[in-house]
C-alpha cells in the first residue's frame, strides 16, 4: 500500500486510513466504520477529506496554481476524537 496524495492520479482513491502501527514496515489500515481515539482536536460534524500530505483533514484540498488535486470523503466527524469513516471512491477533481 502507498500513502494517499491528491495531488498524484496513481496514489488515489484513499481506501481506508492507519489506525495503529507495530513497526515501522507494519499497522493496522481500518477501511470502514467508527474510529476512536485515533484522532485528537476534531471539529465535531465535519467532513473529512484526503489531505495533500496524505493526512485526513477537514478542509479540502487546494491545488497549487497549474496543479491540480483529488477531492475525496472519507467520512465524518461525530466527536472530538471520534469519526464514522466511510470512504467515497468518487473524486472530483480541482485544478489550480
Amino acid at each position: 500500500m502507498a500513502k494517499a496524495n491528491p495531488a498524484d492520479a496513481t496514489k488515489m482513491p484513499a481506501v481506508g486510513i492507519i489506525v495503529s502501527k507495530s513497526s515501522p514496515t507494519s499497522c493496522l489500515v481500518q477501511y470502514v466504520g467508527e474510529v476512536v481515539n485515533v484522532y485528537s482536536a476534531l471539529t465535531n460534524k465535519k467532513p473529512l477529506f484526503v489531505g495533500l500530505g496524505g493526512q485526513l483533514t477537514d478542509v479540502p484540498p487546494v491545488p497549487s496554481l497549474g496543479g491540480y488535486a483529488f477531492v475525496q470523503t472519507m467520512g465524518m466527524t461525530t466527536s472530538s476524537n471520534r469519526l464514522i469513516l466511510v470512504p467515497s471512491f468518487f473524486m472530483t477533481k480541482r485544478v489550480g
